[in-house]
């Protein structure tokens, strides 16, 4: 069956005419305090004041004051379209702090606890859920006024694990709170709503979506037609966590929806914490994070329904396995859209080369693959991609936008307590293996032991796994130059660098880290491995790169780092060579160039030399084989997660006792060095008892 859906951003999209919406909403408050921007958002869909009167398949239920994100509504239909089983939808509803300034929470509804706090602040209203009519139908309507009391078996559904919905707390909750689900402690396992678990891999591909958008797309928002304006481009992207990847997509988001007069559409494809993704939701209200809502097997089939309903013409993958895997269905469903790929970096050690090795893998269906470096790009071409589809597009960063303050880092300096004269070395990364924490501890502590005539500071910002690590090591070797400050925002990383004299960043391996044009656009001294294409950005005069192949890779950082601590006219002098070289050479507007060339240029390699389309029985067998190793890589990564966490605990208890046998051979050692002059004690009592003949003695000497 063919459903349509006709609602999503008002302010971006334009619903077509002749939509007959699949959604009927009962909202007892939502709408008169929703104001005019509310009312527009659900104007497409039809609503009434009791479910019975529309014909809908599906019914939008809930109290409010609820503001819903543009994606809502869709996101719960797919979700349950994307599984017969389910008979509601619901997401996490997000409520402002109680009073003193204090955080918004996120309610998880589909959990009593959720639930008894959402009708507690809403004086004891409904959540915002979507509903199939047929349960309606059968059940009567909602059974009970509280849905705490719900008993129904068929009332079971999935809880999307994102903040959709936005609630404004009701005033006078106290009195309304009291009774609400009172009672009701016995059985909650079988209570409304139940979450289901996700349908099972091996489901049919649907090859046509389930549903779709006849939205109409504005065409005149000042589009700049001459810099590739008016393309509507989809990214897919594995998760939004704090990294270079990630903050690049970002950067690119914002560039091309500000600068180009592009709209860009936002697909993640993998479970992940998703830190950045608000962020992201701020640049563009069109993000969806797949594996909250969809099963493997759907994800293919959505990201086509959203090619349909946006208008896409470019597809723009990035680091994602699942997305790579789509390639050859979204050729065979759009053949007139361009599919590109970003490589940003190689993994010799992962998966036979990482992304870069899934690029070459489905060369065939791509139409342009980009590099963040001449050497990805001759990496790949060695390893078989084809060199007529190949670019370069350094990840650049605006200058503009990246000027040291020096009132901001006076500020900063203030903040962590660092003096004004002395040198401050940052280190803003992940905490992880490709990073080198762990080589950043040992520079320090050698730098302390062997130059205590250094007058420097290091802040470390960032996360990971190796950050338990890191901290105990500061802790047991009593690091005093070494602070560790935790992960911090874009904003707080742009405020340190300001404040930095010198960025450290001794990575195994990267593309160009995109870390490294920020710092020398904030004129700081880089110190980093000469790894990937980081010697195409710093030459010699702007930095200094650290052959890891030459052996002491440890004293090689040792050395320059305290030579360039050590003199400040030669800090001087490369700040300013590293600002002068992100200008002429690294700029926004060579990024924002080189992008839509490589945009335009897809585009003619799909004209022009057409790949060619697998037939759809193979792409039917070839998605089924992608779902079951998409499920085995989130099963993997589960298993991985809960095994580190074994590992850390595990090393806390042997660094415990490691410190009990350092205890206890310090008292030893105490001991040994007190015996001498015990025996001496010993031997003069000997030796008087004998001169005195008295087997007593005279007592203990003193």
């Amino acid at each position: 069956m063919q459903v349509t859906l006709a609602e999503i951003d008002p302010c971006v999209f334009g619903a077509g005419a002749d939509a007959a919406p699949p959604v009927v909403a009962v909202l007892r408050r939502t709408l008169a305090a929703a104001g005019e921007a509310g009312r527009q958002t659900l104007r497409a869909i039809e609503v009434v004041d009791d479910w019975r009167e529309g014909s809908a398949p599906f019914v939008l239920l809930g109290d409010g004051p609820v503001k819903a994100r543009p994606t809502a509504w869709e996101t719960l239909l797919w979700a349950l379209d994307a599984d017969p089983g389910l008979g509601f939808a619901t997401a996490l509803q997000r409520l402002p702090g109680e009073g003193g300034g204090s955080p918004p929470v996120d309610l998880d509804v589909s959990l009593r606890d959720g639930l008894m706090e959402w009708q507690r602040r809403t004086s004891g209203g409904w959540p915002a859920m979507l509903v199939r009519r047929s349960l309606l139908e059968a059940s009567d309507g909602v059974p009970t006024n509280s849905l705490a009391d719900c008993r129904d078996g068929r009332w079971k559904g999935i809880c999307v694990a994102q903040p959709l919905f936005e609630v404004a707390a009701a005033a006078g909750i106290a009195a309304a709170s009291q009774g609400v689900g009172e009672g009701n402690e016995g059985g909650w396992h079988e209570a409304f709503p139940q979450p289901k678990p996700r349908a099972p891999f091996y489901r049919d591909f649907r090859w046509q979506p389930p549903a779709w958008n006849p939205l109409r797309v504005p065409r005149d928002r000042g589009i700049d037609a001459g810099r590739g304006g008016g393309r509507r481009v989809l990214q897919i992207l594995p998760f939004l966590e704090m990294g270079g990847a990630d903050k690049f997509a970002l950067d690119v988001t914002e560039w091309l929806q500000r600068e180009a007069g592009m709209h860009v559409t936002v697909v993640t494809t993998d479970p992940g914490a998703n830190r950045w993704l608000d962020r992201m939701r701020e640049l563009t209200a069109d993000v969806f994070a797949l594996p909250s809502f969809l099963p493997e097997i759907e994800q293919p089939t959505f990201v086509s329904g959203l090619i349909e309903s946006r208008q896409i013409d470019t597809v723009l993958v990035t680091h994602s396995f699942a997305g790579y895997r789509m390639l050859p269905y979204l050729r065979a469903r759009h053949p007139r859209v361009a599919l590109l790929d970003y490589l940003h970096v190689e993994h010799e050690s992962w998966r036979n080369g990482g992304y870069p090795r899934s690029s070459i893998l489905y060369r065939e269906h791509l139409d342009l693959t980009i590099t963040s470096s001449g050497h990805l790009r001759r990496w790949v071409e060695q390893r078989g991609h084809r060199a007529s589809r190949l670019t370069v597009c350094h990840t650049n960063i605006d200058a503009r936008d990246w000027r040291r303050d020096p009132a901001v880092a006076g500020e900063v300096r203030r903040r962590h307590g660092v003096g004004d004269d002395q040198v401050l070395v940052l280190f803003a990364a992940r905490m992880v293996y490709q990073k080198q924490p762990k080589l950043l501890a040992a520079i320090m502590r050698r730098l302390e032991q062997d130059h205590p005539e250094l007058d420097f500071v290091c802040l470390a910002a960032g996360d990971g796994e190796d950050l338990p690590w890191l901290e105990r090591f500061v802790r047991d070797k009593d690091l005093r130059r070494l602070r560790l400050i935790g992960a911090r925002s874009n904003a707080e990383i742009k405020q340190l660098l300001a404040a930095a004299d010198i960025y450290l960043l001794p990575s195994m391996m990267e593309g160009i880290a995109l870390a490294l044009f920020e710092a020398m656009a904030m004129e700081c001294v880089v110190v980093a491995g000469d790894v990937g294409g980081q010697r195409e950005l710093v030459d010699e005069s702007s930095g200094f790169l650290i052959d890891r192949g030459a052996g002491d890779e440890l004293g090689q950082y040792v050395g320059v780092l305290r030579r360039v601590i050590g003199d400040e006219g030669l800090r001087a002098r490369v700040r300013q060579q590293a600002r002068r070289r992100i200008e002429d050479r690294f700029s926004i507007d060579h990024m924002a160039r080189d992008l839509a060339a490589a945009f335009d240029r897809a585009h003619r390699h799909r004209v022009d030399e057409p790949n060619a389309v697998l037939s759809e029985g193979v792409i039917r067998h070839l998605l089924a084989e992608a779902a079951e190793l998409q499920r085995f890589d989130a099963e993997a990564a589960a298993r991985d997660a809960g095994l580190k966490a074994k590992y850390e605990d595990r090393l806390e208890k042997r660094d415990q006792r490691i410190a009990r046998l350092e205890a206890k051979v310090a008292t030893l050692q105490e001991r040994l060095q007190d015996a001498p002059r015990r025996s001496l004690r010993h031997r003069l009592r000997d030796s008087l008892r004998k001169r005195l003949g008295d087997d007593k003695g005279p007592g203990p000497v003193g």
